[in-house]
């Protein structure tokens, strides 16, 4: 009922304005609000009930991981007493927390959405591959399923433990059990995204990858780009689901994006392989750009005439960052409220992370 190239439209005869609030919600969410994982964690979802202060404690002082393992405490050389007291008040997350948490945190081995390599791709969406997962009864006991070579569907809930056959009938276990991925499926997904990467790209943040491309071509329009990878007719992953998705008549004569309409008939059940699912085990290692570097320089020695007499190969790997290149200014300090000069112009500082002299035959 929104027009492709609109996130809110009005409509006759109706008192409200609609609004596309998947659209808003995933410009909010994915670029103004970082998640850190220093929560409370409550008894029975984890195995020891620990409040958000002894999470962020045990963190920050004996290194126990956070929910995501990847993200790694960044060493300011702080006491870790001088750090939580400025965390905490009372048990309670203080401002400042809440504004420079991110600043003391880093990700081990961040992935530019930008990237169009299939086999980078691959690794990344078949990262869950031959990992357990845990299943419920009908009672709802919980219960550790073993690996079985393929890569498990991340749903929000644990799932009953009924792997969904694709080709299999509308029965009750596409409504209740969970669905895996094989290693030819995700080659095809990544396929399909890096077709799609190439057709919307280069994404400037999280949301312009995850969000659908606001336009009048209603085909970007429609969907971002996993999810129309996942309708893709070469992707199998759906195929079922979405043999019966069209656009009606009644529909294509009623609203003003008819096309947004096509989709499974049964979407939102387990069965079917939605853009959250591929995005709930990876979101938290996306980023839009890329921190990390490979550099390298090539010289040379020439004798009087001309001829060269030595060549030198080298390597250096830069990494971008808390600090900003004029260290007068706190790594805290949003970019708009930046003073200096330099800051504003070239932003973080980078380091050399590691050195080495190449041999020809790298090269």
């Amino acid at each position: 009922m929104i027009p492709p190239d609109k996130t809110v439209h009005n409509v006759s005869n109706y008192p409200h304005p609609l609004a596309d609030h998947s659209y808003l919600a995933n410009r909010e969410l994915w670029d103004d609000w970082f998640l850190s994982g220093i929560a409370p964690q409550p008894a029975p979802a984890f195995p020891q009930a620990k409040t958000q202060e002894k999470v962020a404690r045990e963190f920050f002082e004996d290194d126990v991981p956070l929910p995501v393992a990847r993200y790694l405490r960044v060493d300011t050389g702080e006491r870790i007493d001088a750090l939580m007291g400025r965390l905490f008040s009372g048990g309670i997350p203080t401002q400042t927390a809440v504004d420079e948490i991110a600043s003391h945190l880093r990700v081990d081995g961040m992935f530019n959405v930008n990237s169009t390599s299939v086999e980078a791709w691959k690794a990344v969406l078949g990262a869950l591959r031959d990992r357990q997962i845990v299943t419920r009864n009908e009672n709802g006991g919980e219960s550790v399923k073993p690996a079985d070579k393929t890569t498990p569907v991340a749903n929000i809930g644990a799932p009953f433990d009924s792997v969904i056959d694709d080709d299999a009938n509308m029965d009750a276990g596409q409504w209740n059990g969970r669905r895996t991925l094989s290693d030819e499926e995700i080659e095809e997904l990544a396929g399909a995204l890096v077709k799609e990467i190439r057709k919307r790209g280069p994404f400037l943040s999280l949301a312009d990858f995850v969000n659908r491309r606001v336009g009048t071509d209603t085909d970007l329009a429609r969907a971002g780009a996993i999810q129309s990878a996942l309708d893709d007719d070469y992707v199998s992953i759906n195929k079922r689901q979405n043999s019966g998705r069209s656009v009606t008549d009644s529909v294509a004569n009623r609203f003003e994006f008819p096309e947004a309409e096509e989709g499974a008939m049964n979407y939102g059940g387990p069965s079917v392989v939605k853009q959250a699912d591929i995005l709930t085990p990876i979101g938290p290692i996306l980023s839009a750009r890329s921190d990390t570097f490979i550099i390298r320089a090539y010289g040379e020695a020439k004798a009087a005439d001309g001829q060269i007499v030595a060549r030198a190969w080298c390597e250096a790997v830069v990494e971008r960052g808390r600090e900003y290149v004029d260290p007068s200014e706190k790594a805290t300090t949003p970019q708009a409220d930046l003073t200096q000069d330099m800051n504003r112009r070239f932003g973080r500082e980078f380091g050399i992370v590691s050195f080495r002299w190449l041999n020809p035959h790298e090269i």
